[in-house]
């Protein structure tokens, strides 16, 4: 596989991921579900750039630590919260919220992973 080509699929991994928590904005889910996709997308982040955080729980005595991970979450929400809100705004312009199980949009997002993973390789 090319190296764009592998580019391209990482790229599309990255953008169903936001695409879930858009997704359910539109389907007009409630404002509970942004913590599952903050967990989602915080998840991402570990897993695909395991060198941020501590290696072990006794790595998170240190301050700075603590509030590194802090500020990843910050970012991780204000990143939940706008694909959230472009939806549930598109929905409202279009004046239409289809009818879409939570279920799917959570799996939209949480299948991102995996395959973001193996894309990505054991390099990291």
């Amino acid at each position: 596989m090319t190296r764009t080509m592998h580019n391209r699929l990482f790229m599309i991994c990255t953008g169903t991921l936001y695409f879930g928590a858009m997704l359910a904005g539109l389907a007009g889910s409630g404002w509970a579900v942004v913590p599952a996709f903050v967990a989602l997308f915080f998840f991402w982040l570990v897993a695909l750039r395991p060198g941020l955080f501590p290696a072990t729980l006794s790595g998170l005595r240190d301050r700075a630590a603590r509030q590194a991970i802090a500020r990843w979450l910050l970012a991780q929400l204000a990143l939940v919260v706008f694909c959230f809100a472009l939806g549930r705004g598109i929905g409202g312009v279009a004046g239409s919220l289809p009818h879409l199980p939570l279920a799917l949009t959570l799996g939209l997002s949480f299948l991102a992973l995996p395959v973001a993973r193996l894309l990505q390789g054991p390099t990291a």
